[in-house]
């Protein structure tokens, strides 16, 4: 036998009901899930949580939509008074950060207008269930067309076949997270037991990271390092923890234009947690993505230096957006590299705003340059427009996509 870790938690009689209801729903609502693991998390608690008179008295845990009243006394948690309200709830509307399902109807992939409370784990391509995370997107409608590309070069060939995704009435989980919510505790809480769902239930799921959402993922990874399953009070020993470990494998990681994330330290915690990291996509014009601005920006400088030895002048730089681009992003770049960490340019866009001269570049301009014209838009476009929502194999390619 192991040997007991923790506090015992009670819960108090009147209040009793509630809590079993919420156990009970905890494998097939994700939003109850998140609220069991806030009530399992006082297991390990410290003691520094909210207090009203110190040790042995009332202390609050307070999240989102919830409200956790209890003692600490003896080593022991009574939890007092369970507070929930409707905002546990996803959003009806159909836009609020939830879970959603994305089918394909008539050859054209559609997201549900309704949130879900689970994943439809039972229905998998080849062996697994698909779902992926969005980054910054428009709506969720367009997130859903376009992170299927996404999922179809990711998995396909690999995975699965190409022509058994497009199959009539196939669809995949949608984890949207609305803009401003990417790495908010609220999105970090549904993703994690969104994951503990699926490990508790022994299923497979092939997961698709994109963009901002890796900020999402990455704090959920590190939620679930403590907490890696919604049965923690059982996690006596380190058996039981290889366990739940083994029940983590079964979901496959990939991650496509992260952003705000680091990918070394996301592969390292898959690691720890258990779930199985497959590869990643970089966008590598992206001055927002870790590393690969400075890459970007080299070639910026090139571009502008051999323009400049060529005897093109400062007019027509300035038509083709390659002097603008460099003479306005380059004083800062060093500030650049701190907002990456944050994916905040909003203070580099205010003075750097000449960049988007560089979208309006015409196709036949500047023949001879052709290539580092589209090396230019590219970034531009990866970087303060829509670019990051693709995947692309060439500058050309994502040029291509953009007009289409």
């Amino acid at each position: 036998m192991g040997i007991k870790r923790g506090r015992d938690v009670y819960v108090n009689n009147a209040h009793y009901p509630m809590y079993a209801k919420v156990k009970q729903e905890a494998r097939t609502n994700y939003h109850s899930a998140t609220l069991m693991r806030a009530l399992i998390s006082l297991n390990a608690d410290t003691g520094n949580s909210q207090s009203v008179n110190g040790a042995g008295t009332i202390r609050y845990l307070k999240r989102n939509g919830m409200a956790i009243e209890y003692y600490i006394d003896n080593s022991d948690v009574l939890i007092n008074k369970l507070h929930f309200d409707d905002t546990l709830r996803s959003d009806t509307a159909g836009q609020g950060t939830g879970l959603y399902g994305v089918r394909n109807v008539a050859d054209e992939w559609s997201t549900d207008r309704a949130p879900k409370n689970k994943m439809s784990l039972g229905h998998k391509w080849n062996g697994a269930h698909y779902a992926a995370v969005s980054g910054k997107f428009s709506s969720n409608d367009s997130a859903g067309k376009m992170l299927i590309k996404h999922i179809e070069k990711a998995y396909g060939g690999t995975e699965i076949l190409p022509k058994d995704i497009a199959k009539v009435d196939n669809h995949y989980s949608l984890y949207w997270i609305s803009r401003g919510e990417h790495g908010a505790l609220p999105s970090v809480d549904g993703l994690t037991s969104l994951i503990q769902q699926a490990a508790d239930a022994r299923e497979s799921v092939n997961w698709l990271i994109h963009g901002e959402g890796a900020k999402t993922f990455q704090r959920a990874l590190e939620v679930l390092q403590t907490a890696p399953s919604l049965s923690r009070f059982a996690a006596k020993d380190e058996e039981i923890v290889r366990g739940l470990r083994m029940k983590m494998a079964g979901q496959k990681i990939f991650l496509s234009n992260p952003v705000g994330a680091n990918p070394d330290k996301i592969e390292n915690l898959c690691g720890a947690v258990g779930l199985t990291y497959v590869d990643k996509n970089i966008n590598t014009r992206n001055f927002k993505t870790a590393g690969a601005w400075r890459n970007s920006w080299f070639e910026v400088t090139a571009i502008g230096a051999m323009a400049v030895s060529t005897g093109i002048g400062p007019t027509a730089l300035k038509k083709s957006g390659i002097g603008a681009l460099q003479k306005q992003v380059e004083p800062l770049m060093d500030a650049v590299g701190t907002f990456v960490a944050n994916t905040d340019l909003g203070p580099a866009l205010k003075v750097g705003g000449a960049a988007f001269v560089a979208f309006t570049v015409g196709k036949t301009q500047f023949t001879k340059w052709r290539d580092n014209i589209r090396a230019i838009r590219a970034t531009a476009s990866s970087t303060f427009g829509r670019g990051n929502e693709y995947w692309y194999e060439s500058d050309e390619d994502l040029l291509e996509q953009l007009s289409a």
